[in-house]
């Protein structure tokens, strides 16, 4: 970006436009971590302190009185700006299942401290120019090699999470939201690549910079239109069902094809087994979670409704949303659900409230 920035305006200009920049994007992300309280947004903060330190310290060499204090900053930004690299890129890669995560990461970390420690051995050159100390070069061949390597593993790695997320969520804004980042990143992916072979071995700073810019909108883009994106799209969920505390099944949705539960006979279950843990085990605590394997069956209560939601993976964060379906169905239909007779809402406008309260989230 500041590259790009720098054709068009002066060095000290550049960098403060950087600065704001990136301010306001570390306040739209603090916001939607304190809004959704997913974990994993804290490295997209620190992804984004990382950039507004080393604009800090790129200013303060801009400014600087002596040749040595200009070096100084400028190797003190570099560190900083291959932390950047780092966060982000752990941010993406921790998007993966665990069976592949921990490889991916040892890849990123391996190319990280090959950055690293070439960026801090490196002797970069910086000359005095329109009263400005102006660095020329802030890295080696082989630490941006190690960069852009790394950045063009995490963008596949995250092609293909989106490839994947878009067969299987079955909301069409997060379908078309996926493809579109989706040829986005391969586009970029296929054009970084060839500018990349035609470079080498003089692979440099713009070269890495078209690699970050993508991926950092993306992800940037994809949290602004939709918050909870990464924080449900790990989980797989199979089937809903919502019960009276009597047993009685009201509705059930299914969400994966191919497997089939005797519905009737769960809801049944479910309630034996929660009375069960009440009376004997628990007293006045309720059950909350089943496992079977992989299977979780979780389980929210309200008044005398239940919810069990069967699937694997599934953010507690879901908790919130839960609750909320739950009092809306109570709230409108309560006549039906208190009622002594076996009567059943009608199925659609119970899917209504589904999906106003909870499926836009989760599906």
């Amino acid at each position: 970006m500041i590259v790009t920035l720098s054709i068009f305006f002066s060095p000290l200009i550049s960098r403060a436009l950087v600065l704001f920049i990136v301010l306001l994007a570390f306040i739209f992300i603090l916001r939607i971590y304190i809004k959704t309280r997913h974990h994993p947004y804290l490295m997209l903060l620190l992804t984004i302190l990382f950039v507004i330190i080393g604009s800090l310290l790129e200013i303060n060499a801009l400014l600087a009185n002596t040749y040595d204090a200009a070096y100084l900053y400028y190797k003190m930004a570099s560190i900083f700006y291959t932390f950047t690299y780092l966060s982000l890129s752990v941010f993406i890669v921790y998007q993966i299942k665990s069976n592949v995560r921990d490889p991916s990461l040892l890849i990123v970390a391996s190319l990280f401290t090959l950055e690293l420690v070439e960026t801090i051995r490196y002797d970069f050159k910086i000359i005095f120019k329109d009263n400005f100390w102006v660095l020329v070069r802030a890295r080696s061949f082989i630490a941006y090699l190690a960069r852009t390597i790394e950045l063009l593993y995490v963008m596949i790695i995250f092609a293909i999470l989106l490839f994947v997320y878009s067969k299987r969520t079955k909301l069409f804004g997060r379908k078309i939201l996926s493809i579109m980042i989706l040829v986005t990143l391969l586009f970029s992916i296929g054009a970084n690549t060839i500018l990349f072979i035609i470079t080498y071995p003089n692979v440099n700073q713009i070269v890495s910079a078209l690699t970050l810019i993508p991926s950092t909108f993306s992800v940037l883009f994809i949290i602004a239109y939709d918050p909870y994106f990464f924080v449900f799209w790990q989980g797989e969920i199979y089937q809903i069902l919502v019960y009276r505390d009597d047993g009685i099944l009201l509705f059930d949705i299914h969400l994966k094809e191919g497997i089939r539960h005797q519905t009737l006979l769960i809801s049944t279950f479910l309630t034996a087994i929660t009375e069960f843990g009440s009376e004997l085990l628990f007293g006045k605590e309720r059950l909350k979670h089943i496992t079977f394997g992989e299977t979780i069956i979780t389980l929210f209560p309200y008044k005398s409704l239940y919810m069990a939601i069967i699937g694997k993976n599934v953010s507690e964060k879901i908790s919130k949303f839960a609750k909320i379906f739950l009092q809306k169905v109570y709230q409108r239909f309560e006549p039906v659900i208190e009622s002594a007779l076996v009567e059943i809402p009608d199925k659609k406008m119970v899917e209504e409230v589904f999906m106003e309260e909870l499926g836009k989230v989760i599906l």
